[in-house]
């Protein structure tokens, strides 16, 4: 993903309006990420039912579920001694790395529509990954695509182009 989000701001940087467009949106899709897990909170299926994903119990994903988790029921235990950094990284409503993935998507599919259902496809594969993986629900990620899509429409609406002066 921060492979794909530095590739989008040095394709986005050539078109000023584009570059803040994406840039800002990434924020606002932060922003907006909070309420949603505040209002939805939840953990992805790997922490509800971890023996359903004993499949990828040796690899690195496996690892920092066991290191977040731990961090989590340590906050749980006594929130005023851990650090809430430990304790924060397993919201799964609304996937944020989903909202961003899907802002590259839109961003770089305007440099390439031909190229954009290729870029589509690695958004669904994206998506498909976090649910095999037990990060998220596919409601997770279908949220996370709305937030990212909310966010580039607000950006869309601040950045818009003045074409009096083209």
């Amino acid at each position: 993903m921060w492979t794909l989000a530095c590739l989008t701001l040095v394709a986005s940087f050539r078109d000023q309006i584009t570059f803040w467009r994406f840039t800002v949106a990434w924020c606002l899709a932060f922003v907006f990420s909070i309420p949603v897990s505040v209002l939805f909170p939840s953990l992805g299926p790997a922490f509800y039912k971890p023996e359903l994903f004993a499949h990828i119990s040796n690899t690195f994903s496996a690892e920092v579920m066991k290191g977040l988790w731990k961090g989590y029921l340590s906050f749980k235990m006594d929130p005023y001694s851990t650090l809430v950094v430990r304790a924060n990284g397993i919201v799964a409503m609304p996937s944020l790395h989903i909202a961003l993935v899907y802002l590259s998507v839109v961003v770089l599919g305007t440099y390439s529509p031909r190229f954009r259902f290729v870029l589509y496809g690695f958004l669904v594969i994206f998506v498909c990954a976090t649910v095999y993986l037990g990060w998220h629900y596919l409601s997770d990620g279908i949220v996370g695509m709305i937030v990212g899509w909310c966010a580039y429409k607000i950006s869309m609406q601040w950045f818009q182009e003045n074409l009096d002066h083209t």
